[in-house]
């Protein structure tokens, strides 16, 4: 089996309480433990990193397309050969249209809230090419009806 370069997109902090509570630490983990290199970019850690006020509403209205090139100057150098989004808050369709530009890898969405709806997860994942969710039945519907190519359970 050939070795994959695997990004993880999350929204992670490196706060003692947290630390392992984040499922994009554990999908990191696994992919190496199976013979992959995986990385975890922390989009709302980049956010706040470039924010010099500590505020979501802030730093988003005005730092999310910083963040966003970041993001894709990132993939330009690592070369994924798979991109996991697993819906931060602040990235949107917008932000995978730019990943889109700069790579060819696959886009694999990982829900594991219930819910998809909120934060318009749904808009996001019609733009990936998987969508895999914890959550069948209703939940998993609504990515159909939004247009997602692929859903999984």
């Amino acid at each position: 089996m050939m070795s994959k370069r695997i990004l993880i997109v999350a929204d992670t902090t490196s706060s003692s309480q947290k630390l392992f509570l984040y499922p994009s630490r554990h999908l990191a983990k696994g992919f190496t433990r199976l013979g992959h290199d995986a990385t975890v970019f922390s989009y709302a850690g980049a956010l706040m990193e470039l924010s010099p006020i500590k505020s979501k509403g802030f730093s988003s209205r005005f730092y999310k397309a910083k963040v966003d090139r970041m993001l894709c100057d990132y993939i330009r150098g690592y070369d994924p050969h798979v991109v996991v989004i697993c819906f931060p808050r602040q990235l949107d369709a917008g932000t995978v249209a730019c990943v889109r530009r700069v790579t060819r890898a696959v886009l694999v969405g990982v829900d594991l809230d219930p819910w998809p709806e909120r934060r318009n997860r749904t808009q996001v994942g019609a733009t990936l090419d998987i969508v895999a969710a914890t959550n069948d039945g209703e939940f998993l519907d609504a990515y159909r009806r939004s247009g997602t190519p692929l859903c999984a359970f």
